[in-house]
């Protein structure tokens, strides 16, 4: 729980500082950390997703949420929910293959850590 939620401040920050590269980032650091538990996907997909659902609840305070919603979802020809669930598909999709790829770099350094024999 603590590390969804850690995942999740992460993904908001590093989103605010980098865009949604910031996703990746996060993603990759989570997986390799987690490794050991095949990068945890679906843990780093949520907290990547609520990391975003922050994100936007922080600019709907503002106001102008709704208007930009409207005119994007308008000019899409969708409904505004379903402009609002694509854009929380994103991280989540981010999140859960910059876990899988961050496991398997994971699982690769510590193959190699145990296949090489230290020659000191």
């Amino acid at each position: 729980m603590i590390a969804l939620l850690v995942i999740a401040m992460a993904a908001g920050a590093f989103t605010f500082i980098a865009g949604w590269w910031g996703v990746v980032v996060v993603a990759l650091g989570a997986g390799i950390v987690f490794s050991k538990d095949d990068g945890r996907p679906w843990r780093v997909a949520l907290g990547a997703t609520m990391g975003w659902v922050l994100l936007l609840g922080l600019d709907a305070m503002g106001g102008r949420f709704g208007r930009v919603a409207t005119a994007v979802s308008g000019s899409m020809s969708i409904p505004s929910a379903a402009l609002l669930g694509v854009t929380l598909l994103l991280p989540g999709l981010m999140g859960w293959s910059g876990a899988t790829v961050g496991a398997a770099i994971g699982h690769a350094v510590q193959y190699r850590r145990r296949a090489v024999p230290d020659v000191m």
